[in-house]
């Protein structure tokens, strides 16, 4: 999803996501998808230089932040685990004990600026997941080279099988007996805390509240607090067994998630269906304001927009189907850096020209609810044979109309939601010298391009750096494994190698860190 209380590094999204498909326009009146309902006589400006062939730009854009990426990458130290090959090429990463790789994720447990890298699962230590997880601490430079033992609390099963082999597991109470749970901030302080969302003995977890193991200083509490949740009709599985679902009413499970959106850093229980209110979802979402002992069990009415027939907001974000009557294309994002989120849509069904040249965004509002009247939101101009911009994120689709792969972030780090373009169909040197990046401000991004240098040294044949991250492909490519992330703890995204086709120490004695670049 583009929001997610867990991520821990800075990084509000995964990478760019499958292409949406422009629907028929027949169905709404409008011209042919080839028409994209504007002027399109000019190409965008693709040189080095950013300039924009004196067009000017018609967004008053804040001072540039942070201008690119550190050409040479800072060495970020991971211990030496005894395995085989490279066994941290990710953020997170699962067991494969055949090469003795464990199972880990970041967090930070401890309350410190850095965080820690928490094995949940070692292969050659049978009481980590069970009674302890394996934490290094963090520095500026890396992980310690020692781990010290995160105690867990005990669960009683009925299965030899370990309760807490990840960072977070769903339940499976009918067969080993072991609950749900996930490492997540609930409180706003920064500190991960190790939630119970099912607990098999006590059938309250999940349906009422939650039970919350607090991070301290050598493991979680012993004694949980309990999270108070709203109560909802339970059905074959309790409605809040997991931090985020989405609806399945058939076991009584509504479309929920946990993210901040009322902008008070607190996290809220977001009701986007509710089976049993058809209006949950088309006009409003039922939001349980966060606090310190639980969310509120009082709903506050979250308000859609409007878009006519058909509109849905089954869930944080969405992909528009215009052909089954299911609504827009949407996302939830920081546009104007208020602090407090934003509906974001990408494609309206009744209107072509969203998607095309402009997004409609709805201001968000602390006291709840998007505005009723949408802004447009300024689109660059790309030669494409079709909408270009459907989503908040897309990969590159050059056999369909030259379409290029992008994301929307503030990776100028200047509080404005940017246009990060990250392979360009008729540019071929972006992702892998550069990105082109339109620049977020009043009214939109920018229509000219901002260079935004890369690292070489990897594939030039390749764009080897495409959407938030990457896997790799050393068989004919060179691509590495990266991932954009705040690695440096700033505030602005770093880009991470984590897996090198041509150094083997890379995900397995370090990390490779180009640092944004960046002033104040």
């Amino acid at each position: 999803m583009v929001v997610s209380l867990f991520v821990i590094l800075g990084l509000a999204c995964d990478g760019a996501g499958d292409r949406p498909t422009k629907d028929d326009p027949g169905e709404t009146g409008e011209p042919d998808s080839d028409d994209s309902g504007r002027d399109s006589g000019e190409s965008h400006s693709g040189d080095d230089s950013g300039d924009d062939s004196g067009d000017d730009s018609d967004t008053d854009l804040a001072p540039q932040r942070c201008t690119g990426f550190a050409p040479s990458p800072t060495a970020f130290v991971l211990p030496d685990v005894g395995a085989t090959g490279s066994a941290f090429t990710g953020i997170r990463g699962d067991a494969n004990c055949a090469s003795l790789h464990p199972a880990y994720a970041l967090a930070n447990l401890l309350g410190d600026v850095w965080p820690e890298l928490v094995i949940t699962r070692d292969c050659r230590d049978a009481t980590v997941g069970r009674d302890v997880w394996s934490v290094y601490p963090g520095a500026a430079s890396g992980f310690g080279a020692a781990a010290t033992a995160y105690t867990l609390p005990g669960v009683t099963s009925s299965s030899a099988g370990l309760p807490f082999p990840t960072d977070g597991e769903a339940e499976d109470c009918d067969g080993s007996g072991l609950p749900g749970y996930a490492l997540a901030e609930l409180h706003g302080d920064g500190r991960a805390e190790l939630v119970l969302t099912v607990d098999c003995a006590n059938e309250a977890t999940g349906a009422s509240q939650w039970l919350v193991h607090s991070a301290e200083a050598t493991g979680f509490s012993t004694a949980p607090t309990p999270f108070t949740l709203p109560s909802a009709p339970v059905g074959d599985d309790p409605p809040w067994g997991r931090i985020e679902a989405g609806a399945d009413c058939g076991d009584g499970v509504p479309g929920h998630a946990m993210l901040d959106l009322s902008g008070d850093g607190a996290p809220d229980l977001v009701v986007t269906r509710a089976c049993e209110d058809e209006a949950v979802g088309k006009a409003r979402w039922d939001v349980y304001l966060g606090g310190s002992g639980g969310v509120s069990t009082t709903a506050t009415p979250w308000a859609l927009p409007d878009l006519g027939e058909g509109t849905s907001y089954a869930a944080l974000e969405g992909a528009a189907a215009c052909r089954s009557g299911r609504g827009p294309g949407y996302g939830l994002a920081h546009a104007d850096g208020d602090g407090v989120l934003d509906l974001i849509v990408t494609e309206d069904c009744g209107d072509v020209t969203v998607g095309a040249g402009i997004w409609r965004v709805y201001a968000g509002s602390a006291g709840g609810g998007f505005s009723a009247t949408g802004v447009d939101w300024a689109l660059p101009e790309y030669e494409t044979g079709s909408s270009p911009f459907l989503a908040l994120s897309a990969r590159a689709d050059c056999s369909q109309g030259d379409l290029p792969a992008y994301d929307a972030a503030d990776i100028d780090h200047d509080g404005w939601l940017d246009l990060i373009v990250s392979e360009d169909c008729q540019e071929p040197e972006v992702g892998v010298s550069r990105w082109a990046v339109h620049r977020g401000g009043p009214g939109g991004f920018a229509k000219e391009v901002t260079a935004w240098p890369l690292p070489t040294g990897y594939s030039v044949t390749d764009p080897p750096f495409v959407g938030r991250s990457g896997t790799a492909d050393c068989a004919s490519r060179d691509l590495p494994t990266w991932e954009l992330a705040d690695l440096t703890q700033d505030g602005a995204l770093d880009l991470v190698v984590m897996y090198d086709c041509k150094d083997d120490e890379v995900g397995r004695l370090r990390w490779d860190v180009y640092a944004a670049v960046c002033e104040g």
